[in-house]
């Protein structure tokens, strides 16, 4: 692992070389962490792995490749589930021994030419693995198929999925992180079956890679050969005969040379002046790709996943002249008041006036004063009202059972009336508000409590989206 973690840190910090183009081949070591899962108790403990692969380029994006591990598992009667790090000596009993050799087949997700690149693939092979004494590292014994004592090893079939991203470093070098998960078939024992049962069925890895590209090729589409010429079978015609004949033109290397760093070859490159900072972020034919359409190449936008048809500044992010989260060219109301809630077309978001506003303002008995607590409500509402001016508001105001029925439908129209002053000083307009004072109704709690009287004492706000 530290010898890996050296390489890697001088790649990063060496000057990068020249990119040769699309490499056929490539191989690299790994290095990481796996347990045995499934089985029976005591539970293998997660310990290190390490392994190399060898794959080459197929079609598109497939590439076919194999690989070996190796590691060493021990179990631990301390561990309590399947994912503790390490174990102690003193409660170690069994260690798992294995190595595993296997064929896979992955499917790149990004195109060769990017940079980052995530992928999946399947594949099987075979481990071949013991069971033994962890302090004395003899091979334990198990019951066999016809009942006789056989060693705790075999040679057993496995099938393996992977998940992955890497990441190119450097022209030649990539930085990848896996995830396998490979399942032990069981054909290949020859064990009790009973004592088959007991054994785990899964083993997981997470493993960094570190690769190796070599091998000049000419793009997924085709195969360079040699590094010195390349090679094209041309017909010609015989004025005799009329039949085609193949004839080899050489390509001097001068002609395969790539002055823009890009990664693509000059004699295809149909932009030869891409800055060299965009490698990685070209497409096939050498320029430079622009995956959110802004106008801002890759490799010079800060934000590379905007929604298509925002307006960006000079890095490639989105601008909001309003502040309300919806980027300019697809806001529809690109003047909305910045604090108040839109929504995806950065309007004003008037779900929140489809109820009542219920206003428990806190009155004294036979008073129509709005609390401070209750200005600050209205602040809101009046932004939203000035904002939406195809809203139209009723304002009712409600009192308690304290008092005569007459008298108490007099202060309600107070009180609403005091509400409509407020949200015309804050500049609604007063066409639009309408105070009705309720009296002794609707009732929304008992009137034989204080706390019951003081909700009653309330005004409401219904509102009307025409």
């Amino acid at each position: 692992m530290k010898i890996l973690k050296v390489i890697v840190i001088l790649l990063l910090f060496a000057t990068p070389l020249k990119a040769e183009g699309f490499h056929r081949f490539s191989a690299g070591l790994n290095t990481g962490y796996t347990t045995l899962l499934g089985g029976t108790p005591p539970w293998y403990t997660v310990e290190n792995t390490y392994g190399l692969k060898f794959d080459t380029h197929l079609k598109n994006n497939w590439r076919l490749g194999i690989g070996f591990s190796k590691c060493k598992i021990y179990d631990d009667s301390s561990a309590d589930n399947e994912f503790k790090f390490g174990s102690d000596d003193a409660t170690r009993g069994r260690s798992w021994n294995g190595y595993d050799l296997s064929m896979f087949l992955d499917y790149r997700l990004m195109p060769y030419s990017s940079r980052f690149s995530v992928g999946a693939g399947f594949g099987g092979g075979i481990s071949v693995w013991k069971i033994s004494d962890a302090d004395t590292d003899t091979t334990l014994k198990a019951i066999g198929e016809r009942g006789e004592t056989v060693d705790l090893a075999a040679t057993e079939i496995i099938l393996l999925s992977r998940l992955g991203a890497e990441y190119r470093i450097h022209p030649r070098f990539k930085l990848g992180l896996d995830l396998y998960a490979n399942y032990l078939t069981g054909a290949g024992l020859e064990f009790d079956q009973v004592f088959e049962d007991d054994l785990s069925k899964w083993q997981i890895k997470v493993a960094a890679n570190l690769t190796y590209m070599f091998g000049m090729g000419d793009g997924p589409g085709g195969w360079k050969s040699g590094r010195s010429r390349e090679v094209i079978m041309q017909p010609v015609y015989e004025t005799d005969k009329h039949v085609p004949q193949p004839q080899e033109i050489v390509i001097p290397v001068e002609k395969r040379a790539d002055a823009d760093g890009d990664g693509i070859p000059d004699f295809s490159d149909d932009c030869p002046e891409t800055p060299s900072e965009a490698y990685g972020m070209v497409d096939l034919r050498g320029c430079p790709v622009d995956v959110d359409c802004d106008g801002v190449p890759d490799y010079l936008d800060n934000c590379p996943r905007n929604r298509l048809g925002a307006l960006v500044d000079g890095y490639g992010c989105p601008t909001d002249g309003d502040n309300d989260g919806v980027p300019d060219g697809l806001d529809n109301c690109p003047d909305s008041d910045s604090g108040l809630a839109v929504d995806h077309n950065g309007c004003i978001d008037l779900s929140i006036l489809e109820k009542p506003v219920i206003l428990n303002i806190k009155y004294q008995s036979g008073s129509f004063e709005i609390d401070r607590a209750t200005k600050e409500i209205l602040n809101g509402i009046a932004r939203i009202l000035i904002k939406a001016p195809g809203v139209r508001t009723e304002i009712n105001g409600y009192t308690d059972n304290i008092g005569t029925s007459e008298a108490n439908k007099g202060l309600s129209q107070k009180r609403a009336n005091r509400v409509r002053d407020y949200l015309v000083n804050m500049g609604v307009d007063k066409g639009r508000l309408t105070p009705v004072g309720r009296g002794e109704a609707n009732f929304i709690a008992s009137n034989d409590t204080r706390e019951g009287r003081q909700k009653n004492r309330r005004v409401e706000l219904v509102f009307f989206i025409q």
